[in-house]
This record gives structure tokens, C-alpha cells and sequence, in this order.
């Protein structure tokens, strides 16, 4: 045994080879093709999944890029193990018969070694490609701040599995000063056939809350959103949103599905304050929750 191991070490210091890179020989006579399977980017498999998936990178919200792009890193990181492992082995050389006869000395499936090199090669461009399509995302501007003052911000929020819907609704008075705050709360999944439909709840504000939320906007770049975001991982059962902001006639319009958007410290901080300004206005239902 210990002369087989001595010979086993010889032959590999014989071509350059590491003795870590006999793990990446070993995995290669065990699994064949399996024993290139991506870590995380089940989209680097095939062509048709790189090409559906490159279709909705400019989904992912800019938090999502840098995790996609740090992904991308490490695997063609551990796919250049596999090819530098190849080249220590064949080196330059081109004839094939000469090139089956070097794997031979490592595998067991010459054929199928070249064929998980080549699956390796493939799916170290698809790592590329993702690489490249996420960072030529990083720090996209999608709109500018309308000067405009604020007429309208709808945010809802749903999941049709669990069964609710949530919905805050601020508009401003055409014809006269302020505006109409209004929520909606929906229990889809657990609500009885003779239970009554829950009312909007209802307020009337002045032109400050309008002022404020489009300072809120400004400042928290909220308005700088992409059209839509879809998180970097498939995930079923969901909650979806969207929110739509009016400034006159200019509209900006946003919505995710488990994702987004950018700036949601913005979102949630608007949300928060309206809260707060529904419950200055209608005490009373506090006192009755409680």
C-alpha cells in the first residue's frame, strides 16, 4: 500500500500536478459529467436556462447584483480548478491520440474526461456571461426626481397562497387643497362566507402630508426604482407589491415579486409615517384595538 501511494505521488509531481488536484481526478472518474455541477447557479447548466435567466438580471434589485456578481466570482474560481487540472495534464498538446494517452495515465474514460473538461469550459462562459450582465447593471439610474409637487402614491401588497391583501392609497383633490388617505385589509383564505367585507379606512389630510412624503421620496431616492424586480433565486408562494407615484402628469411606476425595491428603507419609512398619520387623525380605532 505505502508503495502504491508513493507511486500514486510520483506520477502527479511527474506532470505538475498538486496532490489537492487529485481530488478534482477522482470526482471526475466517480461522477463523469455530475462532477461539474455548479454550487449555486443552477443557470449556468444549460444555454437555455443562461439565456432565460440573463433575461431578467436587470430585475434584481442592486443588493441582489452584488451577491449574483460575488457568485459568479467564486464559481469560475472553482471551474478554473477543473481546467487547470486539464492543461497540467495534456499541456499544449494537439494530437488527439497523444492527448487520450496522458488522460489515460489519470482516468478511467479518457472520452469522458475531454467531455467534462469541454462541459467545464461551457459552463465557465455561462459564469462569464452572468458576471458581466450583473455588473453592467451595478449603479443604474432608472428615473430622476419629478419636480413636480405629489398627486398620488399607491402601494399595495398581496399573497394570493396565504390569502391577504394590503393597500394604502394617498391621492390629492383636483379641485381644492389636500388629499384622501385610505387603507384596505383583506383576509381571503380565513374569512367566512357571512362575514361582512371589510370597509376602507378612511381620512381626509391637509397639503403638509403630501409635502412631506415627496421630501420622503427625494431624500430616499425612492423614485429611482426599476420597473420591476424578481429575486436572483426562484421562489414559489410569494408576496408580490407594487407602488405607483403621481407628480401631475408624470408617473413612476414599480412592483417586485419577493424582491425590491432598491431603496425600501424610503418605502418603509413613508409607509410608517402615513401610518402614524392615520392614527392622529382616527384615535378612536386605536382605543377599540385595545
Amino acid at each position: 500500500m505505502k508503495k502504491l501511494m508513493i507511486m500514486a505521488l510520483a506520477t502527479l509531481i511527474g506532470c505538475n500536478l498538486l496532490a489537492q488536484d487529485k481530488g478534482i481526478i477522482d470526482r471526475i472518474n466517480q461522477k463523469g459529467l455530475k462532477a461539474v455541477e455548479p454550487k449555486q447557479m443552477y443557470w449556468i447548466k444549460s444555454n437555455e436556462m443562461i439565456a432565460e435567466y440573463l433575461g431578467r438580471v436587470g430585475n434584481l434589485t442592486q443588493s441582489d447584483l452584488e451577491i449574483v456578481s460575488k457568485m459568479a466570482e467564486e464559481e469560475i474560481a472553482e471551474l478554473d480548478k477543473i481546467l487547470e487540472v486539464r492543461d497540467k495534464i495534456i499541456g499544449k498538446e494537439k494530437k488527439q491520440s497523444k492527448i487520450d494517452k496522458k488522460l489515460s495515465k489519470y482516468f478511467n474514460d479518457p472520452q469522458k474526461a475531454m467531455e467534462t473538461f469541454l462541459q467545464t469550459e461551457e459552463m465557465k462562459a455561462r459564469a462569464q456571461a452572468t458576471l458581466g450582465a450583473v455588473n453592467s447593471y451595478k449603479g443604474r439610474v432608472y428615473n430622476t426626481m419629478p419636480k413636480n409637487m405629489l398627486t398620488s402614491f399607491h402601494y399595495s401588497a398581496g399573497n394570493g397562497y396565504a390569502g391577504w391583501s394590503f393597500s394604502v392609497e394617498l391621492n390629492h383633490n383636483e379641485d381644492r387643497v389636500g388629499g384622501v388617505l385610505k387603507y384596505e385589509n383583506k383576509q381571503m383564505r380565513f374569512r367566512k362566507e357571512d362575514d361582512p367585507e371589510p370597509k376602507p379606512r378612511i381620512a381626509n389630510v391637509d397639503d403638509s402630508v403630501f409635502v412631506k412624503v415627496y421630501n420622503m421620496i427625494e431624500e430616499g431616492k425612492l423614485y429611482d426604482e426599476a420597473s420591476y424586480y424578481h429575486p436572483f433565486m426562484d421562489i414559489m408562494d410569494g408576496t408580490g407589491w407594487s407602488l405607483r407615484m403621481g407628480f401631475g402628469k408624470e408617473h413612476i411606476s414599480t412592483g417586485g415579486y419577493m424582491a425590491g425595491p432598491n431603496h425600501h428603507e424610503a418605502l418603509n419609512k413613508i409607509l410608517n409615517y402615513l401610518n402614524e398619520v392615520y392614527k392622529q387623525i382616527h384615535p378612536e380605532e386605536e382605543e377599540q384595538k385595545n
